[in-house]
């Protein structure tokens, strides 16, 4: 996926809850890991390149970076 440059400094601009997302024993900046989960376009695609379960990603993106899940708690979703 060809992401802009407006949508990148958008996601690099916000006001995250956490700077950084911890994956595998690494922190890796919140603004890197958005970018490349868009890039890859799926939660299991990004899991494979974090080399981490799905469950793994999901429940550090709930602890790190609330605001990416919906209000029901659901899928995450566009900002």
């Amino acid at each position: 996926m060809n992401i802009s440059n407006e949508v990148k400094n958008a996601i690099c601009q916000f006001p995250w809850s956490s700077k950084t997302i911890r994956l595998k024993g690494k922190n890796i900046l919140s603004c890197d890991f958005l970018l490349k989960t868009l890039e890859l376009e799926s939660l299991d695609k990004v899991a494979k390149y974090y080399q981490v379960t799905r469950p793994t990603v999901y429940n550090n993106v709930k602890k790190y970076l609330p605001e990416l899940l919906s209000s029901s708690g659901g899928e995450f979703y566009a900002r």
